[in-house]
Protein backbone atom coordinates (compact mmCIF):
# COMPACT_ATOMS: atom_id res chain seq x y z
CA UNK A 1 0.00 0.00 0.00
CA UNK A 2 2.98 2.42 1.06
CA UNK A 3 4.66 1.50 -2.63
CA UNK A 4 1.29 2.40 -4.45
CA UNK A 5 1.00 5.86 -2.62
CA UNK A 6 4.86 6.78 -3.31
CA UNK A 7 4.52 5.61 -6.74
CA UNK A 8 0.96 7.97 -6.65
CA UNK A 9 3.09 10.63 -5.16
CA UNK A 10 6.00 10.64 -7.26
CA UNK A 11 3.89 10.50 -10.53
CA UNK A 12 2.14 13.96 -9.24
CA UNK A 13 5.40 15.64 -8.47
CA UNK A 14 6.93 14.30 -12.05
CA UNK A 15 3.68 16.10 -13.70
CA UNK A 16 4.34 19.12 -11.04
CA UNK A 17 8.16 19.43 -12.52
CA UNK A 18 6.69 18.77 -16.01
CA UNK A 19 4.36 21.47 -16.28
CA UNK A 20 6.88 24.32 -14.21
CA UNK A 21 9.48 23.20 -16.60
CA UNK A 22 7.68 23.66 -20.01
CA UNK A 23 6.39 26.94 -18.85
CA UNK A 24 10.08 27.59 -18.52
CA UNK A 25 11.11 26.52 -21.28
CA UNK A 26 8.58 27.78 -23.67
CA UNK A 27 9.79 31.33 -22.82
CA UNK A 28 13.38 30.33 -23.80
CA UNK A 29 12.07 29.28 -27.56
CA UNK A 30 12.60 32.57 -29.11
CA UNK A 31 16.39 32.92 -27.73
CA UNK A 32 16.31 29.17 -29.18
CA UNK A 33 15.18 29.89 -32.62
CA UNK A 34 17.46 33.01 -32.76
CA UNK A 35 20.46 30.47 -32.19
CA UNK A 36 18.95 28.21 -34.79
CA UNK A 37 19.01 30.71 -37.31
CA UNK A 38 22.50 31.31 -36.39
CA UNK A 39 23.59 28.26 -37.11
CA UNK A 40 21.63 28.72 -40.65
CA UNK A 41 23.11 32.22 -41.21
CA UNK A 42 25.96 32.69 -39.32
CA UNK A 43 27.41 35.27 -40.89
CA UNK A 44 23.83 37.70 -41.38
CA UNK A 45 21.63 35.96 -38.34
CA UNK A 46 20.69 39.04 -35.81
CA UNK A 47 22.22 38.81 -32.59
CA UNK A 48 20.12 36.62 -30.68
CA UNK A 49 20.51 38.04 -27.27
CA UNK A 50 20.40 41.64 -28.26
CA UNK A 51 17.13 41.08 -29.86
CA UNK A 52 15.86 38.91 -26.99
CA UNK A 53 16.63 41.75 -24.79
CA UNK A 54 14.91 44.30 -27.10
CA UNK A 55 11.83 42.54 -27.27
CA UNK A 56 9.05 44.81 -25.38
CA UNK A 57 5.40 44.05 -25.75
CA UNK A 58 3.48 44.21 -29.24
CA UNK A 59 1.92 47.64 -29.11
CA UNK A 60 5.58 48.87 -28.94
CA UNK A 61 7.03 46.89 -31.39
CA UNK A 62 3.59 47.57 -33.75
CA UNK A 63 4.75 51.44 -32.72
CA UNK A 64 8.64 51.29 -33.98
CA UNK A 65 6.54 50.14 -37.71
CA UNK A 66 4.13 52.24 -37.74
CA UNK A 67 6.93 55.47 -36.83
CA UNK A 68 8.41 53.93 -40.14
CA UNK A 69 11.41 53.06 -38.23
CA UNK A 70 11.07 48.82 -39.16
CA UNK A 71 10.72 49.89 -42.96
CA UNK A 72 13.29 52.71 -43.14
CA UNK A 73 15.21 49.85 -41.47
CA UNK A 74 18.76 47.86 -43.09
CA UNK A 75 17.46 44.38 -43.97
CA UNK A 76 19.40 43.02 -40.76
CA UNK A 77 17.84 45.18 -38.48
CA UNK A 78 14.30 44.79 -40.35
CA UNK A 79 14.58 40.89 -38.94
CA UNK A 80 15.40 41.25 -35.84
CA UNK A 81 12.49 43.50 -35.41
CA UNK A 82 10.57 40.87 -37.34
CA UNK A 83 12.13 38.08 -34.74
CA UNK A 84 10.73 40.00 -32.28
CA UNK A 85 7.03 40.63 -33.95
CA UNK A 86 7.20 36.25 -33.98
CA UNK A 87 8.15 36.19 -30.53
CA UNK A 88 5.54 38.43 -29.51
CA UNK A 89 3.06 36.86 -31.10
CA UNK A 90 2.40 34.21 -28.61
CA UNK A 91 1.24 37.15 -26.09
CA UNK A 92 -0.85 38.99 -28.91
CA UNK A 93 -2.97 35.72 -29.75
CA UNK A 94 -3.43 34.04 -26.56
CA UNK A 95 -5.83 31.95 -27.10
CA UNK A 96 -3.92 30.10 -30.12
CA UNK A 97 -0.73 29.84 -27.83
CA UNK A 98 1.64 27.36 -29.26
CA UNK A 99 0.45 27.42 -32.84
CA UNK A 100 3.12 28.98 -33.66
CA UNK A 101 6.02 26.31 -32.81
CA UNK A 102 3.95 23.14 -33.74
CA UNK A 103 3.22 23.96 -36.59
CA UNK A 104 7.00 24.36 -37.30
CA UNK A 105 7.79 21.30 -35.65
CA UNK A 106 5.23 19.38 -37.84
CA UNK A 107 6.46 21.24 -41.22
CA UNK A 108 10.29 19.78 -40.33
CA UNK A 109 8.69 16.35 -39.27
CA UNK A 110 6.80 16.32 -42.70
CA UNK A 111 10.33 17.95 -45.25
CA UNK A 112 11.91 15.13 -43.46
CA UNK A 113 9.59 12.72 -44.60
CA UNK A 114 9.99 14.03 -47.86
CA UNK A 115 13.74 13.60 -48.08
CA UNK A 116 14.14 17.44 -47.75
CA UNK A 117 18.41 18.01 -47.39
CA UNK A 118 19.42 19.44 -43.56
CA UNK A 119 19.85 22.95 -45.09
CA UNK A 120 16.40 22.43 -46.54
CA UNK A 121 14.73 21.64 -43.41
CA UNK A 122 16.61 24.60 -41.31
CA UNK A 123 14.94 27.06 -43.53
CA UNK A 124 11.86 25.05 -43.79
CA UNK A 125 12.09 25.45 -39.62
CA UNK A 126 12.62 29.29 -39.88
CA UNK A 127 9.56 29.26 -42.40
CA UNK A 128 7.32 27.46 -39.97
CA UNK A 129 8.49 29.58 -37.07
CA UNK A 130 6.94 32.99 -39.57
CA UNK A 131 4.38 31.41 -41.08
CA UNK A 132 1.49 33.09 -38.74
CA UNK A 133 3.29 36.78 -38.56
CA UNK A 134 0.61 38.14 -40.75
CA UNK A 135 -1.67 38.01 -37.15
CA UNK A 136 0.02 40.92 -36.08
CA UNK A 137 -2.00 42.81 -38.50
CA UNK A 138 -5.48 41.43 -37.25
CA UNK A 139 -6.90 43.03 -34.03
CA UNK A 140 -5.75 41.42 -30.30
CA UNK A 141 -9.83 41.48 -29.27
CA UNK A 142 -10.70 39.28 -32.42
CA UNK A 143 -7.71 36.93 -32.38
CA UNK A 144 -8.10 36.72 -28.51
CA UNK A 145 -12.36 37.05 -28.49
CA UNK A 146 -14.09 33.65 -26.82
CA UNK A 147 -16.90 31.88 -29.44
CA UNK A 148 -16.88 31.60 -33.13
CA UNK A 149 -15.70 34.80 -35.08
CA UNK A 150 -18.39 36.96 -36.80
CA UNK A 151 -18.62 37.40 -40.70
CA UNK A 152 -17.40 40.73 -40.49
CA UNK A 153 -14.14 38.99 -38.32
CA UNK A 154 -13.54 35.91 -40.09
CA UNK A 155 -12.93 38.43 -43.09
CA UNK A 156 -10.33 40.60 -41.16
CA UNK A 157 -8.80 36.91 -40.12
CA UNK A 158 -8.53 35.65 -43.53
CA UNK A 159 -6.38 38.61 -44.67
CA UNK A 160 -3.60 38.10 -42.59
CA UNK A 161 -1.39 35.92 -45.03
CA UNK A 162 -1.96 39.18 -47.06
CA UNK A 163 -0.48 41.51 -44.47
CA UNK A 164 3.00 39.13 -43.87
CA UNK A 165 3.80 40.06 -47.18
CA UNK A 166 5.66 43.12 -46.38
CA UNK A 167 6.29 41.98 -43.05
CA UNK A 168 8.43 38.60 -44.54
CA UNK A 169 10.27 41.23 -46.89
CA UNK A 170 13.19 41.47 -44.99
CA UNK A 171 13.64 37.43 -44.59
CA UNK A 172 13.45 37.04 -48.64
CA UNK A 173 17.30 37.85 -49.33
CA UNK A 174 18.25 34.50 -46.54
CA UNK A 175 15.03 32.30 -47.20
CA UNK A 176 14.26 32.72 -50.84
CA UNK A 177 10.94 30.96 -51.37
CA UNK A 178 10.19 29.64 -48.25
CA UNK A 179 9.23 33.07 -46.91
CA UNK A 180 6.22 32.42 -48.70
CA UNK A 181 5.19 30.02 -45.87
CA UNK A 182 3.85 33.30 -44.39
CA UNK A 183 1.69 34.33 -47.51
CA UNK A 184 0.86 30.75 -49.17
CA UNK A 185 -0.19 28.51 -46.20
CA UNK A 186 -3.91 29.17 -46.88
CA UNK A 187 -3.69 28.88 -50.37
CA UNK A 188 -5.32 25.49 -51.70
CA UNK A 189 -3.77 22.64 -54.63
CA UNK A 190 -7.21 23.42 -56.26
CA UNK A 191 -6.80 27.12 -56.54
CA UNK A 192 -9.91 28.03 -54.34
CA UNK A 193 -7.89 29.14 -51.44
CA UNK A 194 -6.80 32.63 -50.47
CA UNK A 195 -5.04 35.59 -50.55
CA UNK A 196 -4.67 35.11 -54.52
CA UNK A 197 -5.83 31.62 -55.62
CA UNK A 198 -2.67 30.58 -56.49
CA UNK A 199 -2.85 27.00 -57.36
CA UNK A 200 -1.19 23.17 -57.62
CA UNK A 201 2.87 23.39 -57.49
CA UNK A 202 2.58 26.98 -58.49
CA UNK A 203 2.30 27.28 -54.56
CA UNK A 204 6.09 27.20 -53.05
CA UNK A 205 6.56 23.77 -51.34
CA UNK A 206 7.25 25.87 -47.83
CA UNK A 207 3.36 27.35 -48.30
CA UNK A 208 1.98 23.60 -49.55
CA UNK A 209 4.19 21.65 -46.63
CA UNK A 210 2.79 24.64 -43.87
CA UNK A 211 -0.61 24.48 -44.89
CA UNK A 212 -0.89 20.31 -43.75
CA UNK A 213 0.90 21.41 -40.68
CA UNK A 214 -0.77 24.38 -39.78
CA UNK A 215 -4.79 22.58 -40.80
CA UNK A 216 -3.68 19.84 -38.57
CA UNK A 217 -2.48 21.84 -35.51
CA UNK A 218 -6.02 23.92 -35.89
CA UNK A 219 -8.10 20.51 -36.48
CA UNK A 220 -6.34 19.03 -33.26
CA UNK A 221 -6.24 21.93 -30.81
CA UNK A 222 -9.03 23.21 -28.63
CA UNK A 223 -10.66 26.97 -29.67
CA UNK A 224 -13.04 28.89 -28.02
CA UNK A 225 -15.81 27.39 -30.77
CA UNK A 226 -14.92 24.26 -31.01
CA UNK A 227 -13.32 21.31 -29.64
CA UNK A 228 -10.10 19.28 -30.96
CA UNK A 229 -10.63 16.86 -33.60
CA UNK A 230 -8.67 13.30 -32.72
CA UNK A 231 -5.49 13.12 -34.46
CA UNK A 232 -7.06 9.87 -36.39
CA UNK A 233 -10.05 11.89 -37.39
CA UNK A 234 -7.41 14.89 -38.67
CA UNK A 235 -5.43 12.23 -40.51
CA UNK A 236 -8.96 10.88 -42.42
CA UNK A 237 -9.67 14.73 -43.28
CA UNK A 238 -5.99 15.44 -44.76
CA UNK A 239 -6.15 12.02 -46.76
CA UNK A 240 -9.46 12.99 -48.07
CA UNK A 241 -8.54 16.81 -49.05
CA UNK A 242 -5.64 15.55 -51.12
CA UNK A 243 -6.19 16.99 -54.50
CA UNK A 244 -8.23 19.21 -53.86
CA UNK A 245 -6.93 21.33 -50.31
CA UNK A 246 -3.72 20.37 -50.15
CA UNK A 247 -1.04 18.44 -51.95
CA UNK A 248 -1.45 14.37 -52.20
CA UNK A 249 2.59 14.54 -51.93
CA UNK A 250 2.77 16.77 -49.04
CA UNK A 251 -0.20 14.84 -47.35
CA UNK A 252 1.26 11.26 -48.28
CA UNK A 253 4.43 12.52 -46.30
CA UNK A 254 2.52 13.57 -43.25
CA UNK A 255 0.58 10.35 -42.80
CA UNK A 256 3.85 8.41 -42.69
CA UNK A 257 4.45 10.13 -39.43
CA UNK A 258 3.22 8.02 -36.49
CA UNK A 259 0.84 9.60 -34.47
CA UNK A 260 3.21 8.95 -30.98
CA UNK A 261 5.33 11.81 -33.11
CA UNK A 262 2.80 13.86 -33.26
CA UNK A 263 1.47 13.56 -30.13
CA UNK A 264 5.00 13.96 -28.54
CA UNK A 265 5.46 17.86 -30.23
CA UNK A 266 1.09 18.58 -29.14
CA UNK A 267 2.28 17.32 -25.40
CA UNK A 268 3.35 19.09 -22.60
CA UNK A 269 6.95 18.36 -22.83
CA UNK A 270 7.33 19.65 -26.44
CA UNK A 271 9.21 22.80 -25.39
CA UNK A 272 12.12 20.22 -23.88
CA UNK A 273 12.85 18.47 -27.15
CA UNK A 274 13.77 22.09 -28.62
CA UNK A 275 15.91 23.37 -26.57
CA UNK A 276 19.62 22.91 -28.86
CA UNK A 277 21.93 20.01 -27.08
CA UNK A 278 25.02 23.15 -26.70
CA UNK A 279 22.08 25.53 -25.09
CA UNK A 280 20.75 23.66 -22.83
CA UNK A 281 20.77 25.13 -18.83
CA UNK A 282 19.74 21.31 -17.30
CA UNK A 283 21.86 18.50 -17.25
CA UNK A 284 21.47 16.17 -20.12
CA UNK A 285 20.05 13.09 -17.38
CA UNK A 286 17.05 15.74 -16.31
CA UNK A 287 16.40 16.39 -19.98
CA UNK A 288 16.65 12.63 -20.58
CA UNK A 289 14.96 11.09 -18.18
CA UNK A 290 11.81 14.10 -18.33
CA UNK A 291 11.84 12.89 -22.02
CA UNK A 292 11.94 9.14 -21.21
CA UNK A 293 9.22 10.00 -18.73
CA UNK A 294 6.97 11.62 -21.61
CA UNK A 295 7.64 8.91 -23.59
CA UNK A 296 5.88 6.54 -21.34
CA UNK A 297 3.00 8.64 -20.21
CA UNK A 298 2.09 8.94 -24.61
CA UNK A 299 2.85 5.29 -24.84
CA UNK A 300 0.21 4.06 -22.27
CA UNK A 301 -2.29 6.75 -24.15
CA UNK A 302 -1.68 5.61 -27.76
CA UNK A 303 1.25 4.05 -28.47
CA UNK A 304 3.94 5.38 -30.75
CA UNK A 305 2.79 3.83 -33.80
CA UNK A 306 0.21 4.99 -35.48
CA UNK A 307 -2.47 2.89 -36.98
CA UNK A 308 -1.87 3.45 -41.30
CA UNK A 309 -4.24 5.55 -42.70
CA UNK A 310 -4.60 5.06 -46.74
CA UNK A 311 -4.80 7.98 -48.83
CA UNK A 312 -7.18 8.27 -52.00
CA UNK A 313 -5.10 7.91 -55.13
CA UNK A 314 -5.28 11.08 -56.51
CA UNK A 315 -5.70 10.97 -60.25
CA UNK A 316 -3.71 13.12 -62.59
CA UNK A 317 -5.73 15.71 -63.89
CA UNK A 318 -5.60 16.32 -67.01
CA UNK A 319 -5.77 20.17 -68.32
CA UNK A 320 -8.92 21.53 -70.16
CA UNK A 321 -8.19 22.62 -73.16
CA UNK A 322 -8.77 25.92 -76.14
CA UNK A 323 -10.55 24.78 -78.96
CA UNK A 324 -10.69 26.93 -81.92
CA UNK A 325 -12.93 26.37 -85.19
CA UNK A 326 -13.62 28.19 -88.56
CA UNK A 327 -16.29 28.81 -90.65
CA UNK A 328 -18.91 31.41 -91.93
CA UNK A 329 -21.52 33.32 -90.91
CA UNK A 330 -24.62 31.78 -91.25
CA UNK A 331 -22.93 28.19 -90.92
CA UNK A 332 -23.58 25.89 -88.15
CA UNK A 333 -20.37 24.75 -86.13
CA UNK A 334 -19.21 21.79 -84.74
CA UNK A 335 -16.08 20.70 -82.81
CA UNK A 336 -14.96 17.45 -80.59
CA UNK A 337 -13.88 18.72 -76.85
CA UNK A 338 -10.31 17.24 -76.16
CA UNK A 339 -8.25 17.09 -72.99
CA UNK A 340 -10.14 16.94 -70.10
CA UNK A 341 -13.40 17.91 -70.99
CA UNK A 342 -12.93 14.37 -73.25
CA UNK A 343 -12.50 11.87 -70.69
CA UNK A 344 -15.27 9.41 -69.45
CA UNK A 345 -17.34 10.94 -66.24
CA UNK A 346 -16.25 14.42 -67.00
CA UNK A 347 -19.30 16.97 -66.60
CA UNK A 348 -18.75 20.07 -69.39
CA UNK A 349 -20.75 22.94 -68.62
CA UNK A 350 -20.86 25.84 -71.46
CA UNK A 351 -21.13 29.37 -70.68
CA UNK A 352 -24.25 31.53 -72.30
CA UNK A 353 -23.78 33.96 -74.66
CA UNK A 354 -26.35 36.26 -77.12
CA UNK A 355 -24.44 35.39 -80.33
CA UNK A 356 -26.29 31.94 -80.54
CA UNK A 357 -27.00 28.78 -79.30
CA UNK A 358 -24.16 26.45 -77.88
CA UNK A 359 -25.06 22.55 -76.91
CA UNK A 360 -23.09 19.98 -75.84
CA UNK A 361 -24.24 16.05 -76.55
CA UNK A 362 -22.73 12.80 -75.24
CA UNK A 363 -19.29 12.32 -76.67
CA UNK A 364 -18.16 15.83 -76.53
CA UNK A 365 -19.04 17.18 -79.42
CA UNK A 366 -20.36 20.85 -79.03
CA UNK A 367 -22.83 22.79 -81.68
CA UNK A 368 -22.75 26.32 -82.04
CA UNK A 369 -25.57 27.95 -84.13
CA UNK A 370 -24.77 31.41 -84.84
CA UNK A 371 -27.19 34.46 -84.67
CA UNK A 372 -28.12 35.29 -88.56
CA UNK A 373 -25.67 37.26 -90.53
CA UNK A 374 -23.18 37.15 -87.59
CA UNK A 375 -19.24 37.50 -88.20
CA UNK A 376 -16.24 37.98 -86.32
CA UNK A 377 -14.74 35.70 -83.44
CA UNK A 378 -17.35 34.49 -80.61
CA UNK A 379 -15.48 33.06 -77.74
CA UNK A 380 -17.72 30.84 -75.26
CA UNK A 381 -15.69 29.61 -72.39
CA UNK A 382 -16.85 26.36 -70.47
CA UNK A 383 -15.98 24.18 -67.13
CA UNK A 384 -14.78 20.36 -67.23
CA UNK A 385 -15.57 18.55 -63.58
CA UNK A 386 -14.39 15.86 -62.61
CA UNK A 387 -16.45 13.09 -60.41
CA UNK A 388 -14.58 13.89 -57.22
CA UNK A 389 -15.08 17.73 -57.56
CA UNK A 390 -12.01 19.07 -59.41
CA UNK A 391 -12.59 21.36 -62.07
CA UNK A 392 -10.39 23.17 -65.10
CA UNK A 393 -11.86 25.45 -67.77
CA UNK A 394 -10.81 26.55 -71.12
CA UNK A 395 -12.02 28.84 -74.10
CA UNK A 396 -14.09 27.64 -77.18
CA UNK A 397 -13.19 29.93 -79.88
CA UNK A 398 -15.47 30.19 -83.29
CA UNK A 399 -14.25 32.00 -85.93
CA UNK A 400 -16.61 32.91 -88.44
CA UNK A 401 -16.06 34.94 -91.99
CA UNK A 402 -18.05 37.45 -93.48
CA UNK A 403 -20.17 36.14 -95.96
CA UNK A 404 -21.72 38.66 -99.04
CA UNK A 405 -25.30 38.68 -98.80
CA UNK A 406 -27.08 39.30 -101.51
CA UNK A 407 -28.96 42.55 -101.74
CA UNK A 408 -32.99 42.02 -101.75
CA UNK A 409 -35.12 44.03 -103.74
CA UNK A 410 -39.14 44.86 -102.91
CA UNK A 411 -41.92 45.30 -105.30
CA UNK A 412 -43.12 48.77 -105.89
CA UNK A 413 -46.39 50.60 -106.95
CA UNK A 414 -47.29 54.21 -107.46
CA UNK A 415 -50.34 56.14 -108.69
CA UNK A 416 -50.07 59.58 -110.70
CA UNK A 417 -52.41 61.52 -112.44
CA UNK A 418 -52.26 61.29 -116.55
CA UNK A 419 -49.50 63.95 -117.82
CA UNK A 420 -47.76 63.67 -115.06
CA UNK A 421 -44.26 62.25 -114.87
CA UNK A 422 -43.50 59.77 -112.48
CA UNK A 423 -40.33 59.72 -110.22
CA UNK A 424 -40.11 56.54 -108.39
CA UNK A 425 -37.34 56.36 -105.22
CA UNK A 426 -37.60 52.06 -106.11
CA UNK A 427 -34.53 51.96 -103.67
CA UNK A 428 -36.56 53.15 -100.97
CA UNK A 429 -37.85 49.67 -99.47
CA UNK A 430 -34.51 47.53 -100.92
CA UNK A 431 -32.46 46.53 -98.41
CA UNK A 432 -28.50 45.23 -97.76
CA UNK A 433 -27.73 42.51 -94.54
CA UNK A 434 -24.21 43.55 -95.03
CA UNK A 435 -24.89 47.07 -95.15
CA UNK A 436 -23.72 47.57 -98.69
CA UNK A 437 -24.24 50.65 -101.36
CA UNK A 438 -27.00 49.66 -104.01
CA UNK A 439 -27.76 50.91 -107.47
CA UNK A 440 -29.93 50.46 -109.73
CA UNK A 441 -28.35 48.37 -112.56
CA UNK A 442 -30.53 47.72 -115.19
CA UNK A 443 -34.52 48.48 -116.08
CA UNK A 444 -36.84 47.16 -118.69
CA UNK A 445 -40.59 47.52 -119.52
CA UNK A 446 -42.36 44.28 -119.26
CA UNK A 447 -45.60 43.38 -121.47
CA UNK A 448 -48.65 41.97 -119.41
CA UNK A 449 -52.06 40.76 -121.33
CA UNK A 450 -54.04 41.83 -118.16
CA UNK A 451 -53.30 45.12 -118.09
CA UNK A 452 -54.31 48.39 -120.27
CA UNK A 453 -50.53 49.69 -120.79
CA UNK A 454 -49.45 53.16 -121.41
CA UNK A 455 -47.00 53.95 -123.98
CA UNK A 456 -44.27 55.93 -121.72
CA UNK A 457 -40.52 56.53 -122.13
CA UNK A 458 -38.72 55.48 -119.04
CA UNK A 459 -35.45 56.26 -117.63
CA UNK A 460 -33.27 55.87 -114.55
CA UNK A 461 -30.13 57.06 -112.53
CA UNK A 462 -28.45 54.73 -109.32
CA UNK A 463 -31.50 55.05 -107.44
CA UNK A 464 -34.68 56.76 -109.01
CA UNK A 465 -36.56 55.78 -112.36
CA UNK A 466 -38.85 58.30 -114.17
CA UNK A 467 -41.49 57.27 -116.29
CA UNK A 468 -43.08 59.99 -118.53
CA UNK A 469 -45.91 59.00 -120.42
CA UNK A 470 -47.26 59.44 -123.89
CA UNK A 471 -49.93 62.77 -123.80
CA UNK A 472 -54.16 62.43 -122.92
CA UNK A 473 -52.85 58.29 -122.11
CA UNK A 474 -54.31 56.51 -118.52
CA UNK A 475 -53.41 52.85 -117.86
CA UNK A 476 -51.04 50.45 -116.50
CA UNK A 477 -46.45 50.86 -116.83
CA UNK A 478 -45.01 47.56 -115.88
CA UNK A 479 -41.30 47.87 -114.83
CA UNK A 480 -38.86 45.26 -113.55
CA UNK A 481 -35.73 46.27 -112.22
CA UNK A 482 -32.17 44.72 -111.37
CA UNK A 483 -30.36 46.07 -108.34
CA UNK A 484 -26.75 45.23 -107.32
CA UNK A 485 -24.28 45.86 -104.67
CA UNK A 486 -20.78 46.72 -104.52
CA UNK A 487 -19.44 43.03 -105.38
CA UNK A 488 -21.90 42.21 -108.57
CA UNK A 489 -25.01 40.18 -106.04
CA UNK A 490 -27.75 40.80 -107.68
CA UNK A 491 -31.70 41.20 -107.45
CA UNK A 492 -35.48 41.67 -109.07
CA UNK A 493 -38.34 43.37 -108.34
CA UNK A 494 -41.24 45.22 -110.31
CA UNK A 495 -42.50 48.57 -110.48
CA UNK A 496 -46.53 48.85 -111.44
CA UNK A 497 -47.18 52.69 -112.52
CA UNK A 498 -50.68 53.31 -112.70
CA UNK A 499 -51.80 57.00 -114.19
CA UNK A 500 -55.42 57.35 -113.78
CA UNK A 501 -57.35 59.48 -116.25
CA UNK A 502 -57.95 63.15 -115.54
CA UNK A 503 -61.60 65.05 -116.98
Amino acid sequence: MKTLAWWVALSLFATGVILILDRLFRKLLPIVALFKLSLVFPDRAPPRFRTALRNGTVKQLKRRMESGEFSAAAPQEAAEQLVALAAALNDHDRQTRGHTERVRAYSVMIGDEMGLSEHELELLNWSGLVHDIGKLAVPAEILNKPGKPSDEEWVILKGHPAKADALVEPLRPWLGTWAESATQHHERFDGNGYPNGVKGRNITLAGRIVSVADAYDVMTSTRSYKKPMPAEKAREELAVNAGTQFDPDVVRAFLGISIGRLRLVAGPLASLVQLPAGGASLGSATVTGVSALSAVAIASVGGLLSPPVEIPEVVAMTAATDIAVMGQEDEVLTLQLTGLAAEPGVVVTLSETDDGVAEVSVGGVVTFTPNADLNGVVELPYNACMEDGRCDGGTLSFSLAAVNDAPVAQDDAVVVPEDTTAEIDAMANDEDVDGDALRILALTVVEHPDYRLVPASVAFDQHRIMVEPEPDQYGQVLLEYTIADPSGATATASVMVRFESVN
